[in-house]
């Protein structure tokens, strides 16, 4: 008895008449061990998808999606899968397949790039239409292709976990240069650019950074610093709006978040230049409101302390 999905009528093919699609893009299909054993106790409950295609007299189809099942049906030696068999293009097949792992989450951030850049490259499509074309929105399509762009061990650590994709779309600011629109017109397009290579990769080493910081990083190093200044800089502007959040949400005395900033970091400096900053800050909007009148000095305009004669 044949039951009805939104592709067609399943039935009972034969395993070793089915190859997977060279062009997929996941490679690794993690522990398979469970979904084996629970397949081999309930059956198969969700029919793999295939595709006929002529390719020699024993393999007659190629798998659009399934392929953890196929794989734990090959371990326990089952000869027959469930299958829907439909009639597709490559475009097809390929857009189903993605959608399919886009929906199930099944592909890690590397691999979901490559799928979106593949998929733009053979069809010869923008970002705009790979976006329509699997139902996710362009700036997403955008983030991910941005891994891409950064070097191939920056990119192995995000698909490792490493590194989170928001701190690599940062990192990517410092590889596009513009080089011309899209064939719609509806976006800027852009190429890589190798001049800033050792400032990401100085950057992407730095893990007490999280993304804001990053950012600092990168809008600092375009701006001319270099990377070890930059990441100094961009370390002590994130902790210093740390401390002005917790001490506006009340309840712990500056030097006290201090001390917690001190604990998170071993440049004992880099505390010093946080609370110096933040007190100037403070210092300084007391005596702009009238509250607070100390000892100072005018020069062209600034204020400045009388006893050491730097600017407040």
């Amino acid at each position: 008895m044949s039951t009805i999905t939104k592709y067609g009528a399943t039935q009972l093919i034969r395993v070793d008449e089915i190859r997977e699609s060279p062009r997929q893009i996941r490679k690794d299909y993690g522990n398979i061990d469970a979904l084996t054993e629970d397949i081999g106790r309930n059956g198969i409950l969700q029919s793999i998808t295939v595709r006929p295609i002529r390719e020699t007299l024993l393999v007659k189809y190629e798998l659009v999606f399934g392929h953890r099942r196929l794989r734990a049906v090959k371990k326990l030696g089952w000869l027959t899968i469930p299958a829907v068999v439909k009639a597709m293009s490559d475009e097809e097949s390929d857009r189903v397949r993605a959608a399919e792992n886009i929906q199930h989450k099944s592909l890690s951030p590397l691999e979901m790039a490559k799928t979106f850049s593949d998929y733009m490259k053979r069809y010869g499509v923008s970002q705009w239409k790979v976006a329509k074309a699997l139902s996710v929105s362009s700036d997403t399509v955008s983030d991910y292709l941005s891994i891409l762009l950064v070097p191939e061990d920056i990119q192995e650590k995000i698909h490792k976990g490493e590194i989170s994709l928001g701190k690599v779309t940062e990192l990517a600011r410092l590889t596009r240069k513009p080089v011309g629109k899209s064939r719609e017109g509806q976006f800027q397009t852009t190429a890589r650019t190798d001049e800033y290579l050792p400032a990401i990769r100085k950057i992407a080493e730095d893990t007490d950074l999280d993304r804001e910081g990053v950012s600092k990083a990168v809008s600092k190093v375009q701006a001319g610093q270099e990377p070890e200044t930059a990441i100094r800089e961009a370390r002590i502007e994130r902790m210093s709006e740390r401390m002005r959040g917790q001490i506006a949400r009340g309840g712990r005395t500056p030097e006290e978040i201090a001390a917690q900033l001190k604990a998170r970091v071993t440049d004992g400096n880099e505390i010093m230049e946080v609370s110096k900053r933040h007190y100037r800050e403070m210092v300084r909007n007391l005596v702009s409101s009238g509250l607070l009148t100390c000892p100072k000095g005018e020069n062209g305009g600034k204020l400045i302390w009388s006893c050491c004669g730097e600017e407040l």
